[in-house]
């Protein structure tokens, strides 16, 4: 190979690799540093802990306590949005139910909050005949004038491929 052609073989490397370079992918517009999202002001924090402390607790008034009298919760599942309950008055009345029958572990992993969106993983353990059964779902709580406005559950099937 001649001087010259070793030259032009480097220089169309280097241009191939600098187009190569230049193309987007999924890595190039992907953010590393989450914490713009995932660190909640004392705000939000003070907003959201009354109604997580008052649920694990077990205190149905004081989680009704957090919401607004026209909450609803949603269930979103593989045939689209189902509503389990509306207002204030009816999600007391389940949760106190739930809190009757039913012995429950959750754990929360928090992702962040973007505007009033409340963005969060949570894992439930709850007791049943057949025994612990553990459901995995994402959880989207919209906030209105300080209190949960809107609950969205988001259970996926499967590992989702």
């Amino acid at each position: 190979m001649t001087p010259r052609a070793f030259r032009i073989g480097v220089a169309a490397a280097v241009l191939t690799l600098a187009a190569c370079a230049s193309q987007p992918t999924a890595q190039s517009q992907l953010v590393r540093d989450t914490s713009k999202y995932s660190k909640l002001s004392k705000e939000a924090e003070a907003m959201i802990e009354p109604g997580e402390t008052a649920f694990m607790l077990k205190d149905a008034k004081g989680a009704a306590d957090s919401i607004t009298d026209d909450f609803s919760w949603w269930l979103v599942g593989k045939d689209g949005p189902k509503q389990v309950v509306k207002g204030k008055e009816a999600t007391e009345k389940l949760i106190a139910q739930f809190f009757g029958q039913s012995n429950f572990e959750s754990k929360v992993y928090r992702l962040g909050m973007v505007g009033n969106i409340l963005v969060q993983v949570e894992v439930d353990k709850v007791q049943t005949p057949e025994g612990p059964k553990e459901t995995v779902s994402l959880e989207l709580y919209e906030f209105k004038d300080g209190k949960r406005w809107r609950e969205w559950r988001f259970t996926p099937e499967g590992d989702g491929r």
